[in-house]
């Protein structure tokens, strides 16, 4: 199975804490492809206290990425987005349009602190769909409230959220408890995506076809192809889940 679309990485050069230059962008993109992805969104952290930079730097870094991607292959589509760090002022920022949504649709990829209170996640949650936004919940498997109690994110979900686990995360890279995590969460059908958060091209990369073939043998090709493919290619086309 190829044709991923990849809704979380770190590829644009120099302004977070992935990609650090041209180089690794084209390495980023190149296993990316190699591995079975043809669409990703170009997810740069968004928390202006850490990482700063301004919106024509995240524009040329996002051209620079889009003519990478022709030379790499014809069907290599590149999507703008931003990795939301959760504060008091995000929904005012998202309203203003100072936050990038995934592929400018109505998605937005937003994470917390590991150790968040699970209430204050639940609320942020409740205030950004309230503000006409579909939150997506990134790597909810890295959050302790989420791993002690796993049947939490259904409160997320109805809250209006949308789910988002790490590739590497249900390959082991994070611990067997993390692991059986998002399994109880597939099981109970609670993952709507599937994403690299790839960072670079050593332990946290952008590869993605280890983590299909797992999960098409653990929990079938069809589930495989909703949250890889499907579900993906619906915040591209900009529609509902």
């Amino acid at each position: 199975m190829t044709g991923f679309t990849d809704i979380h990485c770190h590829i644009l050069p120099g302004l977070d804490d992935g990609a650090k230059d041209r180089q690794m962008l084209e390495q980023m993109l190149e296993m990316a492809y190699n591995s079975g992805t043809r669409t990703l969104i170009a997810t740069s952290h968004y928390n202006p206290e850490v990482f700063h930079y301004t919106v024509s730097d995240y524009e040329q870094r996002l051209m620079l990425a889009k003519i990478v991607a022709m030379d790499i292959g014809d069907d290599l589509q590149i999507y703008p987005g931003n990795e939301v760090f959760f504060t008091s002022t995000s929904v005012e920022d998202m309203l203003s349009g100072k936050i990038k949504t995934l592929a400018d649709s109505q998605y937005v990829l937003v994470e917390f602190a590991p150790y968040q209170d699970f209430g204050y996640i639940c609320k942020a949650v409740r205030e950004i769909s309230r503000a006409g936004f579909w939150p997506v919940v990134a790597h909810v498997e890295r959050y302790v409230s989420v791993v002690e109690a796993p049947e939490r994110v259904s409160q997320f979900i109805d809250e209006g959220a949308y789910i988002q686990v790490n590739a590497a995360h249900l390959l082991g890279s994070d611990g067997k408890k993390v692991k059986n995590t998002i399994h109880k969460l597939l099981k109970r059908q609670e993952v709507h995506f599937i994403a690299s958060d790839g960072h670079n091209v050593g332990r946290r990369t952008t590869q993605l076809q280890e983590c299909a073939d797992y999960l098409c043998q653990k929990f079938g090709e069809g589930q495989c192809r909703t949250i890889m493919i499907d579900n993906p290619g619906k915040i591209i086309s900009k529609k509902m889940i």
